[in-house]
């Protein structure tokens, strides 16, 4: 109502004009926001890019439609995995086969893909990326959204807990169905160790990483005393486009 009331003197103007700045953005924001939840609710697909082994329906952009080689290479990885084949050999083998990992497949399909989580260097499948895909709920026809909430100030996305995570089901058809998803995490739970803290720790944990890839050196022990390896090569070999880049402990 003060608005319409306002006095004309310059001072009162710019007052209400930086008044109205600083309130119309956020409260467009927040309108914004509210509209994306009440979207996920109902199970519609509010994301950029449909993950690996889906594509986004050009008639309705929030749904999810099956993209059928990636979706091929997706039941690939969880028969693997279920005939006794660990994460990491299961990301050395598409490497040697020169299967494009999903965030270069994305960009060769003329996708403007970004990864904030993948390092620049990381253009190959890894153990993490085997994982997610283990693990998402999204294969078994599931729409699982607001996983994470970004900051503007630091520019980094945070995971939310489980429980502030938006989960529809049976909103798209499955690439995996439910009884090798329930094996699968069995399987994925079984074989989980619990990390005992304070254990096989060293004082350049957290500190030392690759000059080339920017991945962790991981710690060897030889008989020549302990080393530091690429974390990248230790795992993937020459798939990782790095080398061993080997450095003594003692010389650190």
């Amino acid at each position: 109502k003060s608005f319409n009331t306002i006095d004309t003197s310059t001072n009162k103007n710019i007052m209400i004009k930086n008044m109205m700045n600083a309130y119309y953005p956020q409260d467009i924001s927040n309108k914004v926001r509210s509209t994306f939840r009440a979207k996920q609710r109902e199970g519609q697909f509010i994301g950029s890019f449909a993950c690996y082994g889906y594509r986004k329906d050009p008639i309705n952009k929030g749904k999810l439609i099956i993209d059928e080689y990636a979706a091929s290479i997706v039941r690939r990885i969880f028969q693997m995995y279920l005939s006794g084949i660990m994460q990491n050999t299961i990301a050395k083998i598409l490497n040697e086969e020169n299967i494009l990992c999903p965030s270069m497949y994305k960009q060769q399909c003329g996708l403007k893909y970004h990864n904030g989580n993948r390092l620049e260097a990381t253009t190959y499948w890894t153990y993490s990326s085997v994982r997610r895909i283990l693990t998402d709920e999204v294969y078994i026809g599931n729409m699982v959204q607001n996983t994470s909430f970004r900051s503007v100030s630091k520019r980094k996305a945070f995971k939310l807990p489980k429980e502030e995570w938006i989960i529809v089901e049976n909103t798209h058809e499955p690439i995996i169905d439910r009884e090798t998803w329930d094996r699968v995490q069995n399987l994925l739970a079984r074989n989980t160790k619990p990390t005992k803290l304070g254990m096989n720790n060293h004082v350049f944990a957290g500190f030392i990483r690759c000059g080339d890839c920017e991945r962790a050196m991981v710690k060897i022990r030889r008989a020549t005393g302990t080393w530091f390896n690429c974390g990248s090569y230790n795992r993937y070999g020459k798939n990782s486009n790095c080398t061993i880049h080997s450095v003594k402990m003692q010389e650190l």
